[in-house]
């Protein structure tokens, strides 16, 4: 029998600024308790030590999590020089030391060989996973642990200014998986010091910026008005092609029926030739002249395209992608850059996210970026779907709303 949830059904995002000290699952915890809600988790955790952009979400929003862990993130640090900690930050015990402090001039002559896919190898005190447990469980065993190096992006890294000479403070825009403390680590190592990092806070986190992120503390004392200040759940699907379906067509994606794509508005201007099987359709043969005149014929049947953010039918390829602001970060130019890349590198990662789930169903086929589609109904939030053999098939279905009212 499982588990019954206690709480209430609450549906979104909210983009937290996590105050140093406090664990990322502990932050979730708390604005879940603020809300009552039923279900809550965080999407990309943060060190004790670090401050920052904490995406939390709500219900159904938990279903896009592993979407916005595939974003780019943004991060200011700053490193001390001379003192190596076998943890990488401030709170581990000093293991090695050295007088050397690099200059301006050395720092940014170095930092270019980390920009791109590197190897990198993570931090002993870290949360991955060694034969069931642990890195940093095993690590106050005083077991000594060796961690295989994982390949990262770093599409940035930048030094900011040098307060003295113990210390530097950097901004840094890199992918998922990278580790601030290895970069500071290994960047020492490559100016004949060594170093740590002392401060941490991240600025960026996908399509989230500080601009978007709310105190604990303020949060909190919202309690239930709270819940006025999340974010739609469609919020980190902005990088996907949106199409939209009537009501009706709503209920069958959400019962995990697919829907033939020449029903769809979205494919009016695109009319598959019914004489044979093309590119449009790639079926079991070519489609039977019925469905060729209810497709002439009742248009009425059809979805329509969101009028909203340059969706429409004579949008090229009914494309959305909405432009968020500057927040005024430390180096604009560096994260109006990161933000620009958000959209590519996100659809490369929706297609390697639904086509590691697809892979277990061969009836799905091979999935592409451009047959990733966001499916709206009325403005709201239906699946997450892709285009196949002449069909559009629900991946991810949310429960938010009726269509049927």
């Amino acid at each position: 029998m499982s588990r019954r949830r206690h709480g209430r059904m609450i549906n979104g995002w909210l983009i937290l600024d996590k105050p140093v000290g406090l664990t990322s699952n502990a932050a979730a915890q708390r604005v879940r308790r603020s809300l009552q809600a039923a279900k809550a988790g965080h999407g990309g955790a943060l060190d004790p030590l670090a401050s920052g952009i904490l995406p939390v979400a709500f219900g159904e929003a938990t279903k896009t999590v592993p979407f916005i862990m595939e974003g780019f993130k943004s991060y200011d640090f700053t490193v001390r020089w001379g003192e190596a900690r076998d943890s990488d930050d401030a709170q581990g015990e000093i293991i090695e030391t050295s007088e050397i402090r690099p200059s301006k001039t050395d720092i940014r002559s170095h930092l270019s060989a980390f920009i791109g896919m590197t190897e990198q190898i993570p931090p002993r005190v870290s949360a991955i996973k060694i034969n069931g447990r642990r890195a940093y469980q095993l690590a106050r065993t005083g077991q000594d642990i060796a961690l295989a190096p994982r390949p990262v992006m770093i599409k940035h890294v930048a030094l900011i200014d040098c307060p003295d000479g113990d210390h530097a403070r950097f901004h840094l825009v890199c992918g998922k998986g990278c580790y601030v403390r290895s970069l500071a680590r290994d960047l020492a190592r490559c100016l004949g010091t060594v170093g740590h990092v002392t401060a941490l806070r991240r600025t960026r986190v996908g399509p989230f910026g500080v601009a978007d992120a709310l105190s604990l503390d303020w949060f909190e004392s919202l309690r239930h008005k709270g819940e006025e200040h999340l974010l739609p759940v469609e919020s980190v699907l902005d990088s996907v092609p949106v199409v939209s379906v009537d009501p009706a067509q709503a209920v069958l994606l959400r019962h995990g029926q697919a829907l033939a794509t020449f029903r769809l508005a979205a494919y009016r201007s695109q009319k598959p030739d019914f004489g044979d099987a093309s590119p449009k359709y790639t079926g079991p043969g070519p489609v039977n002249r019925q469905a060729k005149n209810d497709f002439d014929k009742n248009d009425n049947d059809c979805g329509t395209i969101d009028k909203v953010s340059g969706i429409g039918p004579d949008s090229p390829a009914n494309h959305r992608y909405i432009n968020r602001p500057s927040t005024g970060n430390l180096l604009d130019e560096s994260c109006d850059a990161a933000r620009n890349d958000h959209a590519v590198h996100t659809n490369k990662a929706h297609d390697d996210l639904l086509g590691g789930i697809l892979a277990k169903d061969r009836l799905y086929g091979d999935v592409r970026p451009e047959n990733v589609r966001v499916v709206m109904c009325q403005g709201r939030l239906v699946a997450l779907a892709h285009i196949t053999q002449g069909f559009l098939r629900p991946v991810r279905v949310f429960h938010l709303e009726s269509f049927l009212s």
